[in-house]
């Protein structure tokens, strides 16, 4: 990865935090929490690419599932559960969150260094395929042609998308065909469809009205 790593551990036994610091230290910049408030106060200066949740956090009203459902998306970050319990309730709330992994205690040194290893490898594809969506020179295309990838995205076919333009059928195939050879997108069945649902986020955020 071009940028380091950096992961914060959310965890109220100190001897199993400083043990998984021990463990992550090699591969990424690690800071500790013991606490809810300590690790929401940690996200905005340290801008974690990924977070180790302890679920049950003593002394706490709230949890490793709370403190992901309040911050994951505003600071998007990855997520590895860690707890010694893990009953279908707690694990069926803990999927919605989408994490890359779950540990249960007690934990070997190999399983969490295989987990933040195979989360380096994903991290890394994810940064070089935003990075080929940041080379593509989206400036290229005329206003139009954006209004009409934001639209593909979206999933609409080119007959909706000519009466939302209020263009024509053709004049809309017209501009498919041009995003097509401005993006370097094969000229196959679906293929701009594809690529732009794949990328529907970073179009919206780009295309204004």
């Amino acid at each position: 990865m071009t940028k380091p790593l950096n992961i914060l551990i959310l965890e109220d036994e100190v001897i199993i935090a400083r043990s998984l610091e021990r463990i992550v230290t090699p591969f990424a910049n690690v800071k500790i929490a013991h606490d809810y408030n300590t690790a929401a106060a940690h996200l905005a200066t340290l801008k974690p690419s990924l977070v180790l949740l302890d679920i049950n956090l003593r002394g706490s009203e709230k949890t490793g599932i709370d403190f992901a459902r309040e911050f994951k998306e505003a600071f998007q970050f990855e997520i590895i559960f860690i707890t010694a319990y893990f009953d279908n309730t707690t694990f069926s709330l803990a999927s919605e969150l989408n994490p890359l992994n779950y540990i249960v205690k007690p934990f070997k040194k190999s399983q969490v260094e295989i987990a933040v290893q195979l989360i380096i490898h994903q991290l890394a594809e994810k940064e070089k395929k935003d990075s080929n969506f940041n080379a593509i020179k989206l400036e290229d295309l005329t206003k139009v042609e954006k209004q009409v990838l934001k639209l593909i995205s979206l999933g609409l076919s080119s007959k909706l998308i000519a009466l939302e333009l209020f263009k024509s059928s053709k004049t809309v195939l017209n501009h498919r065909s041009n995003i097509i050879k401005k993006l370097d997108i094969p000229n196959t069945n679906n293929a701009l469809l594809i690529w732009s649902i794949e990328n529907r986020a970073k179009i919206i955020s780009y295309v204004s009205d």
